[in-house]
């Protein structure tokens, strides 16, 4: 069965499901220090590209957010509606509306929360993944004065 990854056309490509194909890697840059440049490639790759997977996933978790959040706010509002209606006309159809409505609403502040701990918890993520990419850059950096002719 065919299918797209990506969000946006340019950002689509082409796969199908059970085969090996899948998408493909982003272009990767040469450091040059190294031969061919091939080492600091595989030693940063992976964390290179796990930064630009969370990268994706804190956009698409702020985006749940975004829509929860206005999801939350028009429910608050069909709660409040049903509550006045229950008072009002005090008959057990209000009051269950009402109650399905309180129930709605919590639920999407469940999901809210949710949502705001993965952001919570990917941004830890991305905080030690950005420590061990400058550890490795740093220990793969020549010492001071390396390489470097004396001058009279």
């Amino acid at each position: 069965m065919p299918g797209w990854v990506g969000s946006e056309p340019e950002d689509q490509a082409h796969y199908t499901l059970g085969s090996a194909r899948s998408v493909p890697s982003p272009p990767r840059q040469r450091c040059g220090k190294c031969a061919g440049g091939r080492g600091a490639v595989r030693r940063y790759g992976n964390l290179q590209r796990r930064l630009m997977e969370a990268r994706d996933e804190f956009t698409r978790l702020r985006e749940s957010l975004r829509i929860l959040d206005e999801q939350v706010a028009f429910q608050q509002g069909v709660a409040d509606e049903a509550e006045t209606r229950a008072v009002v006309a005090e008959t057990p159809l209000a009051d269950r509306e009402h109650r399905e409505a309180q129930g709605d609403l919590a639920r999407l502040k469940q999901q809210r929360e949710e949502a705001a701990k993965a952001i919570a918890a990917l941004a830890a993520e991305q905080d030690d993944l950005l420590e061990r990419l400058h550890e490795q850059q740093r220990a793969a950096r020549p010492a001071e004065g390396w390489g470097e002719r004396e001058q009279d």
